[in-house]
């Protein structure tokens, strides 16, 4: 996409971010061309984009299908999924914060909820997958 100036940038004025294709977010819309250019070498936050796929149960509270999410920890992960969805608040984690007893998070394929649970760092991670596992006799 090209600004109205034929630069690589695209303004929204409406919510005062620059946003660089490629990119996620930005700063103030007030940049000088040289402090653009600076900004666009600058190295990449230390968060990732993920896929994330919820089981059919959780799916009924979130997203439907697969979310992408910019967040650098499964704990960081949890916290933008509830804050878009709102309703899965306490079904991935309880009161405290840990995550629930039945609920399975793997990070590229690795089950992570018995060792590091939400601490686990999403470095070089593409995909979760979190899984309510059911329970009964």
């Amino acid at each position: 996409m090209v600004g109205d100036r034929g630069d690589p940038f695209v303004h929204l004025s409406l919510y005062g971010l620059l946003l660089i294709p490629g990119r996620i977010g930005g700063p103030a819309v007030s940049m000088t061309k040289g402090e653009k250019e600076a900004w666009s070498a600058s190295p990449t936050p230390a968060s990732y984009v993920l896929n994330v796929h919820l089981d059919s149960w959780l799916r009924e509270f979130g997203p439907r299908g697969s979310e992408r999410v910019d967040a650098d920890s499964v704990e960081h992960l949890l916290d933008v999924l509830e804050e878009r969805y709102p309703r899965l608040r306490f079904k991935i984690r309880d009161e405290t914060g840990h995550l629930r007893r039945y609920v399975r998070v793997f990070v590229d394929g690795d089950d992570v909820s018995g060792t590091t649970g939400a601490a686990t760092s999403l470095r070089g991670a593409r995909t979760i997958d979190i899984l309510h596992s059911i329970a009964g006799g």
